[in-house]
């Protein structure tokens, strides 16, 4: 056998193994595009919000959410959404089974007063539901830099 061969084979030997020893990240759930993940467990999933961010002109501006929030249990709930001060964003009431869009338009608009951070920074939001408890997550605020976001921009 060449040399060349044996070397090629033991290349071949070298990446799959390492190919097995990689983990398969596309299995882990994360933000598919700018906004993040609300979870209370990562072993359950069952009540989240999905691409949760806020899009404002400027600190002190009215913003709006948007993202998505999803009760895949058997019972009604309902997430509270707050900014770490206390100041109330929302509460959205959740049937069993459903996903509600907050999309700005005609399935869910909220807005919000004043944005307490400029774009670029991240707000910090408090999720809460009477069984899971309350959850804090930094939340990405955006301008309408992103053509996809220059009509929700209030």
């Amino acid at each position: 056998m060449s040399r060349t061969a044996t070397t090629g084979g033991l290349i071949a030997v070298a990446a799959l193994a390492l190919t097995a020893c990689s983990p398969v990240t596309t299995l882990e759930p994360y933000a598919a595009s700018d906004g993040v993940r609300v979870v209370w467990d990562e072993d359950d999933t069952s009540i989240r919000g999905e691409n949760v961010l806020l899009l404002t002109a400027e600190a002190g501006a009215e913003a709006r959410m948007v993202g998505g929030l999803t009760n895949l249990t058997s019972e009604a709930t309902e997430i509270t959404a707050a900014f770490s001060d206390g100041t109330l964003i929302d509460t959205f009431p959740l049937e069993a089974g459903e996903t509600l869009l907050l999309d700005g338009e005609a399935t869910r608009d909220v807005l919000i007063e004043a944005s307490p951070v400029a774009p670029g920074e991240n707000a910090s939001v408090v999720f809460t539901t009477p069984t899971l408890g309350a959850v804090e997550v930094s939340v990405p605020v955006l301008d309408a830099t992103l053509a996809e976001y220059e009509d929700y921009v209030p």
